[in-house]
């Protein structure tokens, strides 16, 4: 089964996000959801 991999800057904070996921359309949705907490940055 196929990962994706992303690393992310952000252009408010400049903290790096880095993830992966086996559905890069479901991790993108996630990505728009404020509640969701699945993820941590650094």
């Amino acid at each position: 089964m196929p990962y994706w991999t992303c690393n992310v800057q952000s252009e408010t904070t400049g903290r790096y996000y880095c993830d992966f996921s086996d559905s890069i359309e479901r991790r993108v949705a996630e990505h728009g959801i404020p509640e969701y907490r699945g993820s941590k940055t650094t």
